[in-house]
């Protein structure tokens, strides 16, 4: 059974995905996934013929990269259309034999439709809480984590198709 595990930037995905790999469910990050293919050379070269100065002495300028796609949304789409078919390419191939698995997706609403999953688990959390974890994980300003989660797709949407909300608001006990 392959579950996805969605919400937006700073929801707490990870902190839920710990929880199902201790339970003994199979976790597949799709942003180890994409960090993945910063180091494959294709990958770099498609970046470096799309988008000027993002590439230096052939490594993405992971920090440039997001400026740029939080605050142009044609790039953002240029670099979906390049890194979705890959991640989704290797979701498929680590989903393939018998297993429960758990596939964390950050912008569901943005793949949905090019992956099929049994069930969908969608992680919450109030804005003020998100801009608080993305500041302290990321050291950025609050501007920007604002931007970061603007940048991302209304999550109402793939609430109204969860099979499951899990709300990621209060401690790790709770």
């Amino acid at each position: 059974m392959k579950i996805a595990v969605v919400g937006g930037i700073g929801t707490g995905k990870s902190t839920i995905m710990q929880m199902f790999d201790k339970l003994g469910g199979i976790t597949i990050y799709t942003d180890k996934l994409n960090k993945e293919l910063l180091e494959d050379k294709e990958y770099i070269a498609l970046i470096k013929d799309t988008f000027d100065n993002i590439v230096i002495d052939n490594r993405i300028d992971k920090k440039a990269l997001r400026n740029l796609i939080v605050n142009n949304e044609k790039a953002r789409l240029q670099l979906n259309a390049i890194a979705h078919p890959r991640i989704i390419n290797k979701i498929n191939e680590l989903t393939t034999g018998n297993g429960l698995y758990f596939v964390e997706i950050p912008l569901f609403n943005e793949i949905s439709n090019l992956v099929e999953f049994d069930k969908i688990c969608a992680v919450k959390a109030s804005d003020e809480i998100r801009i608080k974890r993305i500041m302290n994980r990321d050291n950025i300003s609050e501007d920007n984590a604002k931007k970061i989660i603007q940048a991302q797709k209304s999550e109402q949407c793939v609430f109204d198709i969860a099979d499951y909300i899990i709300n990621n608001e209060e401690s790790f006990e709770n």
